[in-house]
């Protein structure tokens, strides 16, 4: 399937309507096209990909361990087997810039994505500051190429309540996820 610009920006308008205060956005994770059409079958309004899965079924770890050229890739080909929209879990941005990053989920047709909070060189969480200013420019880039912006996400090692008391994620607000707590996770 092709996604002209029009279609993006359905998928993006789409998207950007089933983040509702109070009703949370339930998605399971596709790692390939046919589990994304699964997803699409079963009835989800839309599609999330998976980092983890999708470098496990190119041979490689998460965190930015599989090349971005073949993540980026099987993100494309998830988008282009499904008519609704597909949020991309872009890790950390692929030591992308704002710009490169939005030009690359826009032209593969991606209506969103998401970015963790985690600087996978060094293993630790990304100082507050420094990730809203990478946030602030993808959503200017996102703007200038007239798409929306991904969601913001806590990273899975700390628990959502302590982000949330921390002031790094905020409810309600379109676009905030936080991932479930691992067992063992405080």
């Amino acid at each position: 399937m092709t996604t002209t610009a029009k279609d993006l920006e359905s998928r993006c308008d789409l998207l950007r309507s089933l983040h509702r205060p109070g009703a949370p956005l339930v998605l399971p994770n596709a790692w390939d096209a046919a589990t994304a059409r699964a997803v699409a079958a079963a009835g989800f309004p839309a599609v999330a990909t998976t980092s983890a899965a999708v470098a496990a079924a190119l041979g490689y770890d998460d965190h930015e361990g599989a090349p971005a050229g073949e993540m980026l890739a099987a993100a494309a080909r998830i988008a282009r087997s499904v008519d609704v929209p597909v949020t991309v879990d872009a890790e950390a941005g692929y030591g992308m810039t704002a710009a490169e990053l939005v030009a690359e989920l826009s032209g593969m047709g991606a209506a969103g994505c998401n970015l963790e909070d985690t600087d996978h060189a060094t293993q630790a969480l990304r100082d507050p500051a420094r990730q809203a200013a990478w946030l602030r420019a993808v959503r200017q880039a996102a703007s200038g190429q007239g798409v929306p912006a991904g969601d913001q996400r806590a990273d899975r090692r700390l628990h959502p309540v302590c982000l949330l008391r921390a002031g790094r994620v905020r409810p309600g607000r379109p676009g905030t996820r936080c991932p479930a707590p691992r067992a063992g996770i405080p």
